[in-house]
């Protein structure tokens, strides 16, 4: 059992310089607290010895407790009390290429986008990231669109306090994981109701929070790439019929290097982690009756086969290719 308290706000303000040059900032403020955990038990599943009523009962073998149900917080909790400070800044400028060149032939619309946000955590540390983006329209049928960011994923609380489990523990030290991503969409109107998307994405992923032996470690990297296609027919805002596919491609890129006992050394050749479906899709309906008080939905969802871990093994250790 676990309680949690969130409270934040945010205020942003936006000015237009001038016509074709618009710019957004804020800031914000959150805050997270996690107490009263509780652990009732009636066996040790802590994986260490614990002492429950006068008596210590082993990680193993499996014992129940002589009292039933307890509550072993004390001294077999599975996480620690935890609070976390947020602090950010972001700004975003817009700008109207279209207006600002007075262009006229073979533009519908084209205007450039860059913003930056400045993150805080107090107790992981910070992190800036810039975002960066293009949009073209050559018709009102035909568009494109060019984005490209860095971000970061702060671990949670299950990653830095999870304790007393023998399966794996968390890290106090660990350290946000860092993206880079990529995406390139274009979007086409065969008619007023019926539009296309296809959408490339690439993301790389440095710092990746896996778990090494029975704790969580900044030991890890990964690549994943992918196509999503889309189109959607309708002719209200709740009647519509749409189809949508995803094909992705995960890579671990971490190339650890292992050696045999008998001292040959070899490093793991990038992988596939296993459990992550190749290609997933969906197809539905939805429609909205009485003056759209009430909506229905009838859709299919497909996931495909996801394969094990590519991950070689030396023995009992990692191996890859020389």
């Amino acid at each position: 059992m676990v309680k949690t308290y969130f409270i934040g706000g945010e205020v942003q303000a936006d000015y237009e310089f001038f016509q074709g040059v618009q710019l957004v900032g804020g800031i914000c403020y959150e805050y997270k607290n996690v107490f009263d955990i509780k652990s009732l038990a009636n066996h040790n599943a802590t994986g260490s010895p614990l002492e429950v009523g006068g008596i210590t009962y082993p990680g193993l073998p499996f014992q129940y407790f002589h009292t039933g149900w307890t509550d072993i917080s004390e001294n077999g909790n599975w996480q620690d009390e935890s609070d976390r400070s947020i602090f950010a800044l972001y700004a975003q400028g817009v700008f109207d290429l279209k207006k600002l060149f007075s262009l006229t032939w073979g533009v519908e619309n084209l205007s450039f986008t860059a913003g930056m946000r400045y993150d805080d955590y107090d107790d992981i540390g910070s992190s800036v990231n810039p975002r960066f983006g293009i949009v073209y329209a050559p018709t009102e049928k035909l568009r494109f669109k060019t984005l490209y960011g860095t971000a970061f994923r702060a671990p949670s609380s299950d990653e830095l306090y999870i304790k007393n489990n023998p399966a794996w523990t968390g890290n106090r030290d660990l350290k946000p994981e860092e993206l880079e991503t990529l995406e390139c969409f274009v979007g086409y109107d065969f008619t007023e109701n019926i539009r296309s998307s296809l959408t490339y994405y690439k993301i790389k992923t440095e710092n990746l929070i896996i778990l090494s032996g029975r704790e969580q470690k900044n030991a890890g990297q990964a690549e994943s790439s992918g196509l999503e296609a889309e189109m959607r027919m309708g002719s209200g805002k709740y009647k519509y019929a749409y189809l949508n596919f995803t094909w992705q491609d995960v890579k671990n890129t971490t190339r650890t290097t292992v050696a045999s006992e008998g001292g040959e050394s070899r490093t793991q050749e990038d992988y596939c982690p296993g459990g992550i479906p190749e290609f997933y899709g969906n197809i539905g309906i939805n429609y909205d009756f009485f003056d759209e008080h009430v909506i229905a939905n009838l859709s299919l969802n497909y996931v495909g086969e996801g394969e094990r871990s590519e991950e070689k093994k030396m023995g009992r250790r990692k191996l890859g290719t020389r």
